[in-house]
């Protein structure tokens, strides 16, 4: 299957010999399935040469990867979450070893990986993908640098030798979201929480910290003139100061004043253009 992708980006007439989209599941099914191997072959073997070195001579480092519970770092299909953060500006996690800039090292590779976020899962048109990151190019081009910067991202991804992150099909491509924790989700939890879920048990506290500290800054703020990535932007943007207004609304009508106070100045620092902050 990986030999066809290859194949097929490099010389697009081959295209049409690429698996249809239930070979593609099965060959990401058997991919995940020996990557399960070799994870429970390493986590059978625990006495490897670097750990019995590091016990004969007490330097086991804490929180060393290799000296971790397994089960707490792997997910159901054993392979590590991917940990990805898009407020504040990108960044990676696989388990608990960063994936550094170096490694994402070309723009649209790092763009990609937004893109593949931001659809929650859901598969995306890999045309649609290449006219968002090459708008300028003919497709032809563009699907040729799509090729170039999957491969990339791929590498970068990669666990052992395998990337279980990153599905693609016949037309389309996506992240596969059993295997990735993204702050978007979180996000937009936090802002269903300030909207939805009032009430004098909820810790306000906590959520006022959250939006100051995690959700401090917007969504990639140095990603600019990427459609879809200026669209999310402003829609995140909106959907957290509208969120701080309900909040503060709530807060001043059932006698907290000053937390009303908080969540509302926190809003105008935000957007210092709506009416609606004004009046909270």
């Amino acid at each position: 299957g990986e030999a066809l992708e290859r194949l097929g980006a490099e010389q697009p007439r081959f295209m049409a010999y690429l698996p249809a989209p239930e070979s593609s599941a099965r060959i990401h099914e058997a991919e995940v399935a020996l990557f399960e191997q070799r994870e429970s072959l390493r986590r059978s073997v625990p006495k490897a040469p670097r750990a019995r070195a590091a016990l004969r001579t007490g330097q086991v480092a804490a929180g060393a990867p290799w000296a971790m519970d397994d089960a707490a770092q792997a997910c159901p299909l054993g392979a590590p979450l991917l940990h990805v953060r898009l407020f504040g500006g990108l960044e990676v996690r696989i388990g608990d070893r960063m994936v550094f800039p170096i490694e994402l090292s070309r723009h649209k590779t790092r763009l990609l990986l937004a893109l593949l976020v931001l659809s929650h899962g859901h598969e995306s048109s890999r045309t649609r993908i290449a006219e968002l990151l090459w708008p300028a190019s003919s497709p032809k081009s563009a699907m040729k640098n799509f090729y170039s910067v999957w491969s990339q991202l791929r590498r970068a991804l990669s666990v052992n030798g395998e990337c279980p992150y990153l599905l693609r099909t016949r037309e389309g491509c996506r992240l596969d979201d059993r295997l990735v924790v993204a702050d978007i989700d979180q996000f937009e939890e936090l802002c269903r929480s300030l909207q939805f879920r009032q009430g004098e048990d909820q810790d306000w506290e906590r959520l006022y910290t959250q939006v100051c500290t995690d959700y401090g800054e917007d969504l990639l703020p140095c990603d600019r003139g990427n459609e879809l990535v200026d669209a999310k932007r402003q829609h995140y943007h909106s959907l957290l100061v509208e969120a701080l207004v309900s909040a503060s609304r709530w807060l001043g009508r059932n006698g907290d004043p000053r937390g009303a106070l908080w969540f509302a100045r926190e809003g105008l620092r935000r957007d210092d253009q709506r009416e609606d902050v004004y009046l909270a």
